[in-house]
């Protein structure tokens, strides 16, 4: 039981008379509490939050791990308002999560896009080492990347972790897709592999409440996380939240974790042969993770998508070329055996080959900063090319912007708008 655990779980025990927030007084939940005597505060924890924070640290081998009720988005903020104390150049590829633009856009960051090899064009690329180090002048504020992505593909981290350390340049990588990664056989976790900071979501990938995040750091580039958080971060935290991030200890101390993710590794493998023998391959290099190809089986990913939800499947995301399923440690036998059940009933149709509309980068008019505080509106698609951006235009899940505030929008752009189901976009006013 971890420190934050123990404490709820007393307090909730006692019968205390609560005179405080929350409204419900427990009602709701009984460790649903605001931060009463000992329960320590998030932004300046000295007690038990503080006594938790350090043995996750320990966890993942991280210098200082902060916990965060917001989710990567706030983890993300603080990695970057960190960053901003050097400077204001951000060197990052195009797959940034829009949390990021728009924080970057809040502080004052300009994001720079670094070249990117694609194996594959419908999905995102990745930096090599020797590219990073052709791009780096030694000035920029940090280098920040996604990895792994949303289908699970990984970067060479710990390549371009040495070329940052080359020029003395933090590498922050958002991770939140990659929580698990650190007790998997093999160890991938980005703080193994050298990075100055990473965010992590556990709630995407293990057993914790939407929202439950943790922001890893090497000192002394950490050494102002908690301000940096606080800057951003809700001061009425879920203790919720915190909590089932403290119950994960016990957990990942034990070996229990690492075993459960060896036995979820195990049954993606047997149901990744499966789909595989009727025709459906899985692209994905998380071994706890599905990205089926569904343009190899002759559809689209949002066709196979209907297939799945059909068979009471509920995909975590799909595209015009693959769905993503994404089960856990905790996802039951039920579900198990309906998987089993929809692959072996699978039937391909002849392969479809779809290729992504390739369109130039749109022309970058003004900063980040600028766009997003100047006067907006909102106009149909048809009628946005030509226009400035105001805002991130992301479809979500996966988040990835496909245009930028201060960006100009192409008619190009306006097709493919227009292909992921939006009609209207934000542009400056003329």
């Amino acid at each position: 039981m971890g420190e934050i655990d123990r404490f709820l779980r007393d307090y909730a025990a006692s019968g205390v008379s609560r005179l405080h927030m929350p409204g419900h007084k427990g009602t709701l939940h009984p460790l649903d509490i605001t931060e009463v005597a000992g329960a320590d505060s998030l932004y300046e924890a000295d007690g038990i939050i503080a006594q938790s924070e350090r043995r996750m640290a320990a966890c993942y081998g991280a210098d200082v791990t902060a916990y965060s009720a917001g989710g990567s988005t706030l983890c993300i903020q603080a990695m970057l308002a960190l960053a901003r104390e050097r400077g204001t150049r951000v060197l990052c590829t195009r797959n940034l999560h829009t949390a990021a633009v728009n924080a970057m856009a809040l502080l004052g960051l300009q994001p720079e896009f670094l070249p990117v090899v694609q194996n594959d064009p419908r999905l995102p690329g990745f930096v090599r080492p020797d590219a990073l180090r052709a791009a780096l002048r030694g000035d920029e504020a940090a280098v920040y990347l996604t990895a792994p992505d949303y289908f699970g593909r990984r970067m060479d981290v710990a390549g371009l972790t040495a070329v940052c350390r080359e020029q003395d340049v933090p590498l922050l990588i958002d991770n939140a897709h990659g929580a698990h990664l650190r007790f998997l056989d093999h160890d991938l976790h980005p703080m193994t592999l050298g990075a100055s900071a990473c965010s992590d979501s556990p709630h995407k990938t293990l057993p914790a409440l939407t929202g439950a995040a943790l922001l890893h750091l090497r000192l002394p580039f950490g050494a102002r996380r908690k301000a940096a958080m606080a800057l951003f971060g809700s001061t009425s935290p879920s203790y919720l939240i915190l909590d089932s991030l403290d119950r994960l200890l016990e957990p990942m101390e034990s070996g229990a974790l690492r075993r459960d993710l060896a036995r979820l590794c195990e049954r993606c493998a047997d149901l990744r042969a499966v789909f595989y023998a009727h025709g459906l391959p899985s692209v994905s290099a998380d071994p706890t993770r599905l990205v089926l190809d569904a343009n190899a089986a002759g559809r689209t990913g949002i066709a196979l998508a209907d297939e799945l939800r059909a068979a009471r499947i509920e995909p975590e995301y799909a595209d015009r070329a693959f769905a993503v399923l994404l089960p856990s440690v905790c996802t039951p036998a039920v579900d198990w055996e309906r998987l089993h059940a929809f692959a072996a009933a699978f039937r391909p149709a002849a392969p479809v080959l779809w290729t992504p509309p390739a369109y130039p980068l749109p022309e970058r008019v003004m900063t980040l900063r600028e766009a997003a505080f100047l006067p907006s509106e909102q106009v149909a698609v048809g009628n946005a090319a030509g226009r400035v951006a105001a805002r991130s235009v992301a479809p979500c899940p996966p988040g990835v912007p496909a245009v930028l505030p201060g960006e100009r929008i192409s008619p190009e752009l306006c097709g493919l708008l227009r292909e992921t189901g939006r009609t209207e976009v934000d542009v400056l006013c003329e």
